[in-house]
């Protein structure tokens, strides 16, 4: 049942970057640290989202993803 709410909340994610846009980069890293902070969440996609967001924009990049992507 946990499985089934965390799945749902990326995918909330990934449909909030789709209908409203220009914010993906702070979306990804939320997106990433809920993901690094849940046990059903594999590593490596885990820090591919880290990256997309970093990424997508550096310079607004938000302190708590690049806290969490170093920790």
């Amino acid at each position: 049942e946990k499985k089934l709410y965390y799945d749902k909340l990326i995918t909330l994610y990934d449909q909030r970057n789709e209908i409203f846009p220009g914010r993906e980069a702070y979306v990804l890293g939320r997106k990433a640290i809920t993901m690094k902070t849940n046990p059903y969440a594999k590593n490596e996609e885990t820090y591919d989202v880290f990256v997309r967001s970093i990424e997508a924009d550096v310079k607004k990049a938000e302190p708590a993803t690049l806290y969490a992507i170093l920790k």
